[in-house]
């Protein structure tokens, strides 16, 4: 592609760390890039030698302009999303897609209808880990299948009695219940084919355990595709958790904790997937997403607390946390934990501020957030104070309000 095919072609962005696209246009096309060295200096030899490593990011030293009538609120709305301290990815005609962070930002506006802005634009390594939404959903789910089928085996070895059939069918009905108000038409389907297969190899536990086991782990994961918020959804599963424990609250044979220790397993798997497979608009702000955070480290705690507790060394009743079972629990919640941190890490914060003076929902809403064309800036924000009808146009002085950054 020709010098001239690229510039047509390719149209030169900045994405700013809040997400806003900006298309002004460019003045000029630069790169820099520095490697790694070290300077080795030797008494009997002349010179020096110089060991390379690897490169360090390009640094761009930007020139572009926003015109037009409007060339100052352009300007001044860049400049707003500029502060957002999240990478920047600018598409550039010669040099393609590039992700980094800017380390200074000067305009001139000494012509009337052009304002000329420079960025020193580096670029930078992007620290999410995994490296995609794909990749952090495709090493759960395969995490949650091995910690049913490690959990399975181990339940397996459970010497169970009638007694302990009539115990997991009630968990069973109490799991079921905990459904009924979250089954919708778009799943009742798959709520019937879980809930069936569960029942039915319930009916064959004390013939087929680990089938039985596996079987209600994969129906407390349904848990993780209702179509509610994930502070619903992880509610209803500290519900089922809390079924699950009942169960060895009082006296418990080797099977009891045997079945705690697996199902209790499968509900806080359920909670990890359900807490990073949000819904649009579960996570607005960093406190949100700690408080997930802490629901998942305080239940995770707990289960380990309890698994501790029940163990004996006693002949017929011998138990101890399955090694295999707990290191992939482990080792789930990990990742759990370090992605929510990642979230947290970009999220935005939560501040409050009291009002000057008398003020109305537009003005509030254009300072503290910015007018959007859809108005769901408006929407959000009257949410987040819950600003009714009647206040809209009316925000009493020394009101409290709150907004993100």
């Amino acid at each position: 592609m020709s010098w001239q095919d690229r510039i047509d072609n390719i149209k030169f962005s900045i994405t700013t760390g809040d997400g806003k696209i900006f298309y002004p246009l460019l003045g000029n096309a630069e790169k820099s890039t520095d490697f790694n060295t070290s300077e080795f200096d030797y008494i009997d030899i002349e010179g020096t030698e110089i060991g390379r490593k690897k490169a360090k990011g390009g640094k761009f030293p930007l020139v572009f302009y926003f015109e037009g009538d409007d060339n100052i609120e352009q300007t001044e709305a860049f400049e707003k999303s500029a502060k957002d301290s999240r990478l920047w990815v600018v598409v550039h005609p010669f040099y393609g897609e590039i992700k980094g962070q800017p380390l200074s930002l000067g305009r001139n506006d000494s012509a009337l209808n052009t304002t000329q802005v420079t960025v020193d634009f580096w670029e930078s390594i992007d620290r999410k880990l995994p490296k995609s939404e794909v990749a952090v959903r495709e090493q759960l789910t395969a995490m949650t299948v091995n910690q049913i089928g490690l959990a399975s085996t181990s339940y397996a070895s459970a010497q169970l009695k009638t007694s302990d059939l009539r115990k997991v069918k009630s968990n069973l009905e109490k799991t079921s219940a905990r459904y009924e108000n979250s089954v919708t038409n778009e799943n009742f389907q798959k709520f019937k084919e879980l809930k069936s297969n569960a029942e039915a190899a319930v009916d064959k536990l004390l013939t087929n355990p680990a089938d039985a086991i596996t079987q209600i782990g994969a129906y407390i994961q349904f848990a993780t595709s209702i179509e509610t918020s994930v502070v619903e959804r992880v509610e209803l599963l500290k519900h089922m958790y809390n079924d699950t424990l009942e169960i060895i609250e009082i006296v418990a044979r080797l099977s009891d904790k045997l079945f705690f220790e697996s199902v209790g397993s499968f509900v806080i798997s359920a909670i990890c997937n359900t807490s990073l497979f949000a819904k649009s608009g579960d996570y607005v702000t960093r406190n949100e997403i700690e408080e997930i955070t802490a629901e998942i480290s305080d239940i995770y705690s707990h289960y380990l607390l309890t698994i501790d507790a029940a163990q004996t060394n006693t002949v017929t009743d011998a138990f101890s946390p399955d090694f295999a079972t707990q290191t992939n629990l482990n080792a789930l919640v990990s990742a759990t934990l370090v992605n929510l941190f990642n979230l947290a890490f970009d999220a935005k914060q939560e501040r409050t501020v009291q009002v000057e003076k008398d003020t109305n929902l537009i003005i509030l809403v254009h300072k503290y957030l910015g007018l959007d064309a859809n108005d769901q800036n408006i929407e959000s924000f009257r949410n987040i104070n819950g600003i009714r009808n009647k206040n809209v146009f009316k925000i009493k002085q020394g009101r409290t309000i709150k907004y993100f950054v």
